[in-house]
């Protein structure tokens, strides 16, 4: 590689405010520390004699990571363990993103943390991608829509226009979707399969749906950090409790703590677990 190239690719890489590591740098050339320092100075005193810049900028080196840069005017405090930590839960909780997601992860690595490219791209690229039809600036109306129990209308990658209250976001069976009330049923439609969403001005009643359960302590302090709760009364060690909640999250919330929580009401949703719960037992019975 040539100098005037050499020069180029380091100054290149600074004005962008990327970390440049001295013996990377010259394994990377292959030409010794020395020259890669004599090339910083050479490009430091050009930054500072330039009227290219309206501020003087200058090349800071820290000799505990032996790296060069130039410090942002606004840094920000990003610290290349909590974008990794972030990864990691992302790959463990197996949350399906958008294909922008990738592209702006990518971004910040690359802005950064580029000297640990290939180890966050790795991570970055086990993450399960999904194509969803609306954005997330959709996604945000979405949840603004939840939040004030605003009726929408979507429409689905099939066609179909439906108004709906939504109840919630959330991941569920592995999908990311929306739980809503049609009329009196409450549905579970999948991200993936919503085209569009329209906020509609349609005046109703703000809905509830009030689960009761029986539990005990240690269920009901787990259960407080993920709804809003009220305890009715306490029987001996076991608490009646209220809460708001989508009739499947319901459903799946007594099947998944089976001998420590006992639905109460309504006797609708009692009936179908009851259904749910004989059909398991036919099922697991039969030889």
């Amino acid at each position: 590689m040539s100098r005037s190239t050499r020069l180029l690719s380091i100054y290149t890489r600074l004005i962008h405010y990327q970390n440049i590591n001295k013996s990377q740098l010259s394994t990377e050339f292959g030409v010794s520390e020395r020259t890669v320092k004599r090339d910083i100075r050479e490009i430091r005193n050009y930054l500072y004699d330039s009227q290219e810049f309206l501020d003087k900028k200058d090349i800071t080196f820290d000799y505990t990571t032996q790296v060069y840069r130039i410090p942002k005017e606004f840094e920000m405090n990003i610290k290349k363990q909590d974008l990794e930590a972030l990864l990691l839960l992302l790959n463990i909780s197996n949350i399906p993103v958008w294909k922008d997601t990738i592209i702006f992860l990518k971004s910040l690595v690359l802005e950064y943390f580029v000297q640990d490219k290939t180890h966050l791209f790795n991570l970055i690229n086990h993450l399960e991608v999904k194509h969803y039809e609306i954005d997330s600036s959709n996604l945000l109306v979405l949840q603004k829509a939840v939040n004030t129990s605003q009726f929408i209308r979507i429409t689905t990658r099939n066609y179909d226009s439906i108004s709906m209250l939504p109840t919630k976001l959330t991941l569920y069976k592995h999908e990311v979707g929306l739980f809503y009330r049609n009329g009196q049923s409450e549905k579970f439609i999948p991200l993936d399969q919503i085209k569009d969403i329209k906020l509609i001005n349609e005046k109703v009643a703000s809905y509830t749906n009030e689960i009761v359960l029986q539990t005990r302590e240690n269920i009901l302090l787990e259960l407080k950090k993920l709804y809003p709760i009220n305890v009715i009364k306490q029987i001996g060690e076991d608490y009646i409790v209220e809460l708001d909640i989508p009739d499947t999250e319901a459903l799946h919330l007594c099947i998944t703590h089976t001998t420590n929580i006992k639905l109460l009401g309504p006797q609708y949703l009692v009936k179908k677990l009851k259904k749910h719960l004989l059909n398991m037992l036919n099922l697991y019975m039969i030889d």
